[in-house]
């Protein structure tokens, strides 16, 4: 009884947290492009590098954690987090450096990569989901998970959270 209650707090709570990560990603591109309208005008090389910069950076974070013998779970998460902070570190370093009357000119290029590398990561979230629900519907492994968490010796909060629907 006390452990179906905890799964189904964990569920909720899970849920809840899922729904405010997506009202964040709207509101930050929403508050980015609202704080900074003349990033738009830029010329269509600035627009071609910051799209670049993402996929550069998913690209050496996944081979440096290959070449660290990283399994393929891990060296996705290592790739995400290199092609993500780029953004963060780079606003934070123009920010606190330059005074406030260059900031608009130099914050360009990262204000364009954080937009794309915000855009990147959804689109990239959801073609793996996507592409790992294909894989397990032609497998047909959909109900095979849900039937072993009948068995009371396998069953862990983790697995119930993750096949819970």
């Amino acid at each position: 009884m006390i452990y179906n209650i905890y799964v189904r707090t964990i569920y909720v709570y899970f849920q809840v947290g899922s729904v405010a990560g997506v009202i964040a990603v709207v509101a930050t591109l929403t508050l980015i492009s609202l704080s900074y309208p003349f990033m738009y005008n830029s010329p269509w090389q600035i627009y071609l590098g910051s799209f670049c910069l993402p996929f550069i950076g998913f690209a050496f974070g996944y081979i440096v954690a290959k070449l660290f013998r990283l399994n393929a779970v891990m060296a996705r998460t290592v790739a995400l987090e290199t092609g993500v902070q780029n953004f963060p570190l780079c606003m934070t370093v123009i920010t606190l450096s330059f005074p406030s009357h260059v900031i608009s000119k130099l914050a360009l290029f990262p204000l364009l990569s954080g937009v794309f590398i915000i855009t990147n990561s959804c689109v990239f979230l959801f073609a793996y989901l996507i592409v790992k629900k294909i894989k397990s519907i032609r497998s047909g492994d959909n109900d095979q998970p849900r039937k072993e968490l009948h068995d009371e010796e396998q069953k862990t909060p983790e697995m119930e959270l993750m096949f819970m629907s």
